[in-house]
């Protein structure tokens, strides 16, 4: 007992006891609460650094997957060009010759969109810790990934399309081993590709399913863009979101060179009726516009710096330096080329 506390019982200031003792009892309370919630703070700051951890990897995922998505438009684009060379019924043997290893390439190996969610698997563990300034962007993620699904589901049908056009050639053309062997294309792998009905068939499976591949990864890119944006926000990340992470076009001395009249040259209308008529391109508040015949405007959202698509239709435009546009409808295998008349 201390010396304080014995003076203060032998003198019976019994109550000035008690109150020094619950004095110091109140302090240790007090104590032992703020090493608590210093220990809570501690933790939460930990998760919170977890979770933004974590969130910065999903945008890197969401930021390669962006990227690579324009593998997917530009296959779509060669797969259209093929189709039409393959079902042109005045394409000559020689065009066929002179295209056999682009087509074998084209109907014997698939491209596809695996996603990345190596951050979304690291968050969905923190789920139930996650502070309530994070949930809502949580809850965007979990519904932005069940988007998987249904791409795997594209992505299969690509390989299965592919796989089984291998186990036809390899059981019924004889040239297909042997060429594949010897790493020549025979008389025989020309006629085949040039002859054969088989060709056309796969071909235009081939075609419908880059097409739908196509629609999903748009779908994706899309969606891609607004959460990375949303997850950029929430974490209070102050850097420049890359120039690939967008709907626009940075480059506008090039968007302003796209402006102008086009006229219509070749192709059948399908969803959009062009009936014969030309269209314009005018640059306006970060965007290039289509103007159809009838006046409608389409805004383009940009791919890269020759390709844009129309969001909700998927609608694909194609602009060259050199004057050349094309509107690939999708879905429905309708393209018109336009070229540019004035500025």
């Amino acid at each position: 007992m201390s010396q304080r506390r014995k003076q203060k019982i032998d003198s019976g200031n019994t109550s000035g006891f008690l109150l020094f003792a619950m004095v110091e009892v109140l302090l240790i309370i007090l104590g032992i609460t703020a090493a608590i919630q210093f220990d809570n703070m501690n933790e939460l700051s930990k998760t919170e650094n977890d979770i933004e951890a974590v969130l910065t990897e999903i945008k890197l995922d969401l930021s390669n997957d962006i990227k690579n998505s324009e593998l997917i438009y530009l296959n779509y684009l060669r797969t259209n060009k093929i189709t039409d060379v393959i079902y042109n019924p005045e394409t000559s043997k020689e065009e066929i010759s002179n295209m056999t290893v682009l087509l074998d390439n084209e109907l014997r190996f698939y491209k596809n969109f695996p996603i990345r969610t190596d951050g979304y698997e690291a968050i969905k563990k923190l789920f139930s810790e996650a502070p309530e300034k994070y949930k809502n962007s949580i809850k965007d993620i979990n519904t932005f990934y069940k988007r998987k699904i249904t791409l795997d589901i594209y992505n299969e049908r690509c390989r299965n399309t592919i796989y089984e056009y291998q186990d036809y050639l390899i059981n019924n053309q004889p040239w297909f081993n042997l060429d594949s062997h010897n790493e020549v294309v025979s008389s025989d792998q020309i006629d085949y590709y040039f002859h054969n009905p088989k060709v056309k068939a796969q071909m235009g499976l081939v075609a419908d399913d880059v097409a739908e591949l196509y629609i999903q990864t748009l779908q994706y890119r899309t969606a891609a863009i607004d959460l990375y944006s949303s997850i950029h926000n929430s974490i209070g990340d102050t850097s420049s979101i890359p120039d690939h992470i967008t709907y626009k076009n940075s480059n506008i001395e090039l968007m302003t060179s796209y402006e102008g009249s086009y006229k219509w040259i070749k192709g059948a209308s399908g969803k959009i009726d062009f009936k014969g008529e030309g269209v314009s391109i005018v640059f306006k508040d970060d965007f290039l516009y289509l103007i159809l015949p009838n006046g409608k405007e389409l805004r383009l959202l940009s791919v890269n710096d020759f390709c844009f698509y129309i969001s909700k239709s998927y609608d694909l435009v194609t602009i060259d330096k050199s004057g050349k546009l094309e509107y690939i409808q999708s879905g429905i295998k309708k393209d018109c080329l336009f070229e540019k008349t004035n500025p």
